[in-house]
């Protein structure tokens, strides 16, 4: 049995995942009246026109999650990773396409709650991540005592990773701050032996495969690339296609273009965490005069009694 390949998976893979965005469905009689309306999803429309290029990407994630499921490929993410998506909706499991596929835990390469402590808000702040991790760029591992009470509350893996921060810092020269983040995500993917680091994030790719000369044991590459790599040609389609209706129990309803309109979130309307939609109660402008009045009418039966 041939061992998976071993892929990190970058936080945008998993965003571009979910295929499905709210929608109201309205349902009108053979008279053209509205008869009853319903919430669930439609597909989301791929960015064809103006990012082609990631389109591309888009399309090829559900033969990822195919080939993950036969165990071609292992997926794994970390910490840092789900902390860039704590401000998104939970997940749906309908629409997602690894709603069924395993993502195994790994650690980070430096864990920064151990240097880093604060509130879940504060902690998630990108500043402060890009701070960390600037803060490790000056670390010096030969004026560092490891024998200190600092460094033996650490775990092996992560003293070792420290002795060895010059590699972080060459996977780092000459790119922007921005870019420290999938630096890192990069260097924990080294120091996990991950084959490759995916993302659609293509200046990263560029840079760190075309600007830089240096040695890659775990490259970040796109969606379309890995399939080059693993000599798939051929797209596996989205489970949820246009034109199609989806209620919230996953059941797939046809429209019917003539008489069935779907609609995104209306005016109106409050969208929890979960995609939820709540309608939202309002005063109208008819009660709102209808009190004006009534507050004119007993004002002037004051003025008729004095």
């Amino acid at each position: 049995m041939n061992t998976p390949i071993r892929i990190f998976v970058d936080n945008c893979i998993l965003s571009h995942s979910e295929m499905l965005e709210g929608a109201k469905l309205t349902k009108y009689d053979d008279e053209s009246k509205m008869k009853a309306e319903s919430l669930g999803y439609i597909p989301k429309e791929l960015p064809h026109d103006t990012e082609s290029w990631l389109s591309e990407q888009i399309e090829w994630l559900p033969t990822i999650a195919k080939k993950a499921g036969l165990n071609d490929i292992q997926l794994y993410s970390y910490s840092e990773l789900r902390y860039e998506s704590w401000h998104r909706s939970a997940i749906r499991k309908i629409g997602f396409i690894f709603a069924d596929i395993e993502i195994q835990e790994v650690e980070s390469a430096v864990e920064r709650s151990y240097f880093q402590q604060s509130d879940l808000s504060l902690h998630l702040q990108k500043d402060r991540i890009i701070g960390f991790y600037k803060s490790l760029l000056n670390f010096e591992p030969s004026k560092a005592d490891f024998n200190s009470p600092t460094f033996k509350r650490l775990p092996p893996h992560m003293v070792t990773n420290l002795k060895n921060i010059e590699r972080f810092k060459t996977i780092c020269k000459g790119i922007s701050d921005n870019q420290l983040l999938d630096a890192f995500h990069l260097w924990s993917a080294e120091t996990n032996s991950m084959d490759y680091f995916l993302t659609v994030d293509r200046k990263f790719i560029r840079v760190m495969t075309q600007s830089k000369s240096i040695d890659l044991p775990c490259p970040p590459i796109s969606p379309s690339q890995l399939m080059e790599q693993l000599d798939e040609d051929k797209k596996t389609p989205f489970k949820y296609q246009k034109g199609e209706f989806i209620d919230f129990l996953g059941h797939i309803h046809e429209l019917d273009e003539d008489k069935k309109t779907p609609f995104k979130y209306q005016k109106g309307e409050f969208i929890d965490f979960l995609g939820h939609i709540h309608e939202l109660e309002k005063q109208t402008p008819r009660s709102f005069l209808h009190k004006l009045k009534s507050m004119f009418k007993s004002l002037l039966n004051t003025k008729t009694q004095n």
